[in-house]
Formats: structure tokens, sequence, C-alpha cells
């Protein structure tokens, strides 16, 4: 009798810190503050922009956090809809983040460590290109190009799906070295604005926009709407059957069974 195939175990306290931090801490926070104060002009909605999709965050890290308690089961959210709302909905839920939201997030990544590369390699910018090819689908414009900056983008993915085909424990190393770096980079970012001594309260001003317009106003709404989805679930636990998970899910016993 043959035993199931089950999931390497090799990943330490160290590791599981790293790769939480690194999934919390987006690539993403290098990017999207600039690109959010170049639509909304004013330090007031940007903060409530940040605060609002934080608490937002918040709510479905906690959530999140109780149901893998409940369900300490591989699969994430797909256990948790299967469990809720039968395999159909979960295996949509799944087909479409692997797809889609997985693939879409490793391309946008990829690009802007392509493009950011370009700062120090000369000749990689998103300018030069070695096939362009305009389309149009449904009367908007696309146009296709593949140049030195996507190159270097498809090379990274697949540098990183080589590096998560190698090994769990391999993975796990690489993920303390980068997340390493990631960190170190914020704090490096932090302290030398502290340090610059370029910095005035005038920075800040205007504090709220004197009028709003439609796109800003839709912009904002997206990113408090999307934010939270680019974070994953914190890394606390509630150990399961505990007074507090009792009380407000009294279905855990037959979670268990």
């Amino acid at each position: 009798m043959t035993t199931p195939p089950t999931l390497s175990r090799v990943l330490g306290l160290r590791e599981g810190i790293a790769i939480h931090m690194g999934v919390i801490i987006g690539s993403g926070i290098f990017i999207v503050p600039a690109t959010i104060a170049g639509h909304l002009h004013a330090m007031g909605p940007i903060m409530l922009v940040w605060v609002v999709a934080g608490l937002l965050t918040l709510f479905g890290a906690l959530t999140l956090a109780e149901l893998s308690s409940v369900l300490p089961e591989a699969g994430g959210p797909y256990v948790y809809l299967r469990k809720s709302f039968g395999s159909v909905w979960a295996f949509l839920f799944s087909w479409n983040d692997f797809f889609i939201n997985k693939a879409g997030s490793a391309a946008a990544i990829a690009m802007a460590f392509a493009t950011f590369l370009g700062h120090f390699i000369p000749g990689l910018h998103p300018e030069e290109v070695y096939v362009r090819y305009p389309i149009e689908f449904l009367g908007l414009n696309f146009d296709i190009a593949f140049g030195p900056v996507q190159a270097v983008a498809m090379a990274t993915i697949a540098v990183v799906t080589f590096v998560n085909y190698r090994g769990v424990l391999f993975g796990g190393w690489v993920m303390n070295i980068f997340t390493s770096a990631k960190v170190i980079a914020l704090v490096g970012l932090i302290v030398a604005a502290f340090l610059s001594e370029r910095g005035s309260s005038g920075n800040f001003l205007p504090w709220w926009p004197e009028e709003w317009s439609t796109p800003s106003l839709c912009f904002m709404w997206s990113r408090i709407s999307h934010m939270p989805m680019s974070f994953r679930s914190t890394p606390w636990r509630v150990p399961p059957g505990s007074p507090q998970m009792s009380r407000r899910l009294p279905s855990v016993p037959s979670a268990h069974r």
C-alpha cells in the first residue's frame, strides 16, 4: 500500500517570516504611491486611499486568519470557497486567480523590474522595440510591442519559475535574500528622506482639492477597492476550537470532522 504524496515541510520560521513579508509588502509599493499621487494631486485624498484600503485589508486578513485556523488545509481560498459555496465557485475563483490575477501580476512586476533596471543598464528603455503591431479591438486601439524591456521581463519570469521548480527549500532561501533586500531598500528610502534636509511641510499642500473631477473620484474608488486584493493574509493564527473562534463561528466543530 503506497502512501499518498504530501507537501514537503522543510521551511522554518525564518523562511515563513520572509515569505509573508514578501507578499504583504508587495513590489508595487515602489510604483503605486507615485501613480496615486499623479492622479489625486492632494495629500488628503492620497492618505484617505491608504487608510481606508488598509482597514479593508485588515478585515480581509483577519477573516482569512480565522478561516485558515478552522480549515487548516492546503489550498487557501479554494478550500474556503469549496466548503462554503461548492466546488464550482471554488474552481472558478482558482482558475481566474491562477490564469488571470497571478499571470497579470507577475507580468506587471516583471515589466516594472525591467523598466527600473533600465536606469542602470544603457539601452534598456521602453521606447526601444524590435517589433510593434497596433491592433483594434472593440473600438479600442492597442499597441503590442516587443523590445529589450519585454525580453528582460520574460527572462525574469523564467528565472523565478526555475527557482520555484528547483525546490521549496531553495525557493525559501532565495525569498530570504530578496525580502531582506526589499526591506533594506524601504528603510533606506525612509532614512534618506529624513537625512536629505530637503523636507518641507509645503509638500503636504494642498491638503484637499478645491474641486473634484469625475476621473479623480473614479480613480480613488478604484484604488480603495483594488489595493486590498493586492495583499495576502497575515501569518496570525487562532488555535482551532479556541473560545474566540467558538464564539464567532458556532459551526467550528463540524468543520474539523
